[in-house]
């Protein structure tokens, strides 16, 4: 992003007043049309402009415009609990793991049969 670094969450900007809001939603959005005019000129220019920049600036118009409909629909949004980080199970060591784990037995390979001359017979059946 060019000038405003900051990203916009929703939970950090429901206690501001809408014309706060009103007016950072403009900032927001006059940042994405000067973003869009120098991926314009970016042919003629050494600028490179990353497409996350464009995304990042549109998220947060988004959240803006999301904050603002609630206010003025007069709900009210509670912050959610964060999410408490998943207990991971303890893993065995991979020399455990094999010395634990019983190995099957291979089976001894049965003994071809003479499928050969079944076949032979029939050809020859085939030529009477």
């Amino acid at each position: 992003m060019a000038q405003n670094a900051e990203r916009v969450v929703a939970s950090n900007i429901r206690d501001r007043n809408p014309a706060e809001l009103i007016s950072l939603r403009s900032a927001k959005v006059e940042e994405l049309r000067k973003l869009r005019f120098k991926k314009a000129l970016e042919g003629s220019q050494a600028v490179t402009i990353k497409s996350h920049e464009f995304q990042a600036l549109r998220h947060d118009i988004a959240v803006l415009n999301t904050v603002l409909g609630e206010k003025d629909r007069g709900v009210t949004v509670e912050a959610k609990a964060p999410r408490a980080p998943k207990a991971k199970a303890e893993k065995a060591p991979k020399a455990e793991k094999k010395a634990a784990a019983p190995k099957a037995e291979k089976k001894p390979k049965a003994e071809k049969t003479e499928k050969a001359p079944a076949k032979k017979a029939k050809a020859k059946k085939g030529e009477e």
